[in-house]
């Protein structure tokens, strides 16, 4: 199981950056109307997790424009891959008080050939990491559950206990979803750095 090591200082993980702007007025105001009259932490990253997952659609596209990363800017246009749904849950957490940060992994898809050059096999995975209990935890809202009904994968669910991460075997027992690698822990992105990369890493759907 993955863990993430003691280096990370929860206080890092709160404040809001140029992407995870997590002092937008539509952020704050999203995030405190989703968790409205939720007391714990864990209610309200559930909440939020949920919120991420089905009503920000899933969509991958690789984009030139750094403004597409923005939290506030994924909140309007409603869709994002993985790191855009990340971005924005961990904007949401924080504008909470809630750490939280975005991980990334290396995963394996037995579902679905994203490129041709990379096979079923993706790097840079973005997901959220964030923390309560006095521990880190993951939780991957990627999928949206109208996109994994039509594909007939199994829809990812929060645990409270557990990180969230898309189900491992389909609903008949087969391969699903790989997690291989746990590549870092960061406290923000920087726009161009990670456009370049993803342009390098998907260059033949790019």
């Amino acid at each position: 199981m993955f863990k993430v090591k003691n280096k990370y200082d929860p206080s890092d993980f709160l404040k809001p950056t140029s992407l995870i702007n997590s002092d937008s007025e539509l952020i704050i105001e999203t995030a405190e109307k989703i968790c409205l009259h939720k007391k714990t932490d864990i209610r309200k990253i559930e909440k939020l997790f949920y919120f991420i997952r089905d009503r920000i659609r899933y969509v991958f596209r690789i984009t030139d424009n750094p403004e597409d990363l923005k939290a506030s800017i994924i909140l309007k246009k409603r869709v994002g891959f993985c790191t855009q749904k990340a971005i924005l849950l961990t904007a949401l957490l924080r504008s909470m008080n809630i750490p939280s940060g975005i991980a990334f992994f290396t995963i394996f898809d037995h579902f679905m050939k994203y490129s041709s050059g990379m096979g079923r096999l993706i790097e840079y995975h973005g997901i959220t990491a964030c923390y309560t209990n006095s521990k880190w935890f993951f939780i991957d809202p990627t999928l949206d559950s109208t996109l994994c009904n039509s594909e007939n994968r199994p829809v990812t669910d929060f645990s409270p206990d557990n990180h969230c991460f898309m189900p491992r075997k389909d609903k008949s027992g087969n391969d699903h979803i790989e997690y291989l690698k746990f590549r870092g822990l960061c406290s923000d992105i920087v726009a161009e750095p990670f456009i370049k990369l993803m342009k390098k890493t998907y260059s033949d759907i790019s």
